[in-house]
């Protein structure tokens, strides 16, 4: 399972962002570890209840938002 980052937010404004380990839009210096998981889903989870509110996943390495995107278009 890969492992999950999140990208500490410093404004209460921005969303604090969830990133998959490799991912190049993640920050080295201000980012925690959620954890391994098998999707996206789960991390995003895990970050709420760790108080990260709002919890999103990243626009480039999520292949959930990549289907979500495409399923939104075919309707």
């Amino acid at each position: 399972m890969p492992k999950y980052y999140i990208d500490k937010k410093s404004d209460s404004n921005i969303e604090s962002v969830i990133h998959r380990e490799g991912c190049k839009c993640l920050k080295a210096e201000n980012k925690d570890l959620l954890g391994c998981f098998s999707n996206y889903y789960d991390a995003v989870e895990i970050a709420k209840i760790q108080g990260y509110l709002p919890a999103l996943d990243c626009d480039y390495c999520s292949s959930e938002y990549i289907y979500r995107k495409y399923a939104k278009h075919k309707r």
